[in-house]
């Protein structure tokens, strides 16, 4: 996650996103405020974690657990967000092992 994002936030030439969904808890969201500090960003951000489906967002110096309505709208919205992410980052591993298999 620290990796991901620095590399992330190191391209100047990116227009700079207005809100950032992390997926994960408390846990993960702690990894994107160290990253955030570190490179002076202010960026509002939460987080997912998906075994309750709790949106997770930063309050008063701690963290906050919201959750939303199954049936919400914005919910699903937050879901097929983090969905895509999941499908991106998986096509990606599988193309990485498929280009080191064939090269071996």
């Amino acid at each position: 996650m620290e990796e991901v994002l620095t590399r992330r936030f190191l391209h100047t030439e990116w227009e700079t996103p207005s809100f950032i969904l992390i997926d994960g808890g408390k846990t993960q969201l702690s990894t994107a405020f160290h990253v955030f500090s570190k490179l002076h960003i202010t960026i509002p951000y939460a987080g997912l974690a998906k075994r309750y489906e709790e949106l997770i967002v930063p309050y008063k110096g701690g963290y906050t657990t919201m959750r939303l309505p199954l049936q919400s709208k914005a919910l699903k919205v937050l879901q097929r967000i983090r969905d895509e992410a999941h499908r991106f980052a998986v096509t990606y591993h599988r193309a990485l092992r498929r280009k080191k298999f064939f090269m071996v």
